[in-house]
């Protein structure tokens, strides 16, 4: 082949979602047939269906998880010592112990939480970070708005950096939230920055600025991982209490990312 010859490029990296015909997918009926399987409509369908179990089955298994994680005194991962010592932090943290009477059943634990005006605030304040943090499901459509140039694979990539640096700083914050015994600014500071970042996107064009300000955008979810941290400062006296406010603010959690799908 010449120098000058031009090259064939196949162009097979099209998303099945722009062959799939999507007036007939958002409009399907229950009795209309199952399409071909290898169509493109058939992997488009099957891919949304994946989807779906991932943002509605994981979440609930990765809930029983954390419920067990955060309750000292059933955890299966942790010696009895560890469980002692782990109570005796959480309340040398708190200046107050548990009260873990046997009679209380979950259900009165629910009561007791549902009671508390500071559930109520919490409950708050979980749903709005969830409507505030809502654009991490569309991320990736956000970075391919910087330039029209950008390829999938590109504003791909982009879409990356931001949330390595949300990490870095999420661990780092953390650490120093449980150094200097302080919540609030841990996490309303956070909140602040990712406004910040919301005006600077809506108020220029300019390609740099608007990718600064999606690393801002993603600084949120960092004072968005600090709220259940703040939860087991506060609501203490009652293990059920506690774990139907961890309960309450992650079925939030869940609930909200779900309708977003």
């Amino acid at each position: 082949m010449s120098p000058t010859s031009p090259i064939k490029v196949e162009k097979e990296d099209v998303s099945i979602e722009e062959n799939a015909p999507q007036h007939r997918l958002d409009t399907r009926l229950d009795d209309e047939p199952i399409p071909e399987l290898g169509t493109a409509e058939r992997e488009y369908v099957e891919r949304k269906l994946v989807r779906k179990l991932d943002t509605r089955v994981l979440p609930t298994i990765i809930l029983i998880y954390i419920m067990n994680y955060i309750d000292p005194p059933n955890t299966r991962w942790m010696s009895p010592f560890e469980r002692r010592l782990a109570q005796a932090r959480l309340a040398d943290d708190a200046g107050e112990a548990d009260k873990d009477n046997d009679a209380d059943s979950p259900l009165k634990g629910l009561w007791m939480a549902l009671k508390d005006p500071k559930v109520l605030l919490f409950s708050i304040m979980t749903t709005a970070q969830i409507l505030g943090i809502s654009f991490v499901n569309f991320f990736p459509t956000l970075t391919a708005t910087l330039n029209p140039n950008f390829s999938t694979t590109v504003a791909l990539l982009l879409a990356a950096p931001p949330w390595i640096f949300a990490t870095i700083i999420c661990s780092v914050n953390a650490w120093h939230a449980d150094r200097t015994g302080e919540r609030y600014f841990h996490i309303a500071g956070w909140w602040w920055a990712a406004i910040a970042g919301f005006i600077i996107g809506l108020s220029t064009m300019n390609t740099a600025g608007r990718y600064v300000s999606m690393f801002l955008m993603a600084s949120g979810h960092v004072g968005f991982a600090m709220t259940l941290v703040w939860v087991s400062n506060t609501i203490r006296g009652h293990l059920q209490a506690r774990d139907a406010v961890y309960t309450l603010d992650l079925f939030l959690v869940i609930l909200s990312y779900g309708k977003l799908f």
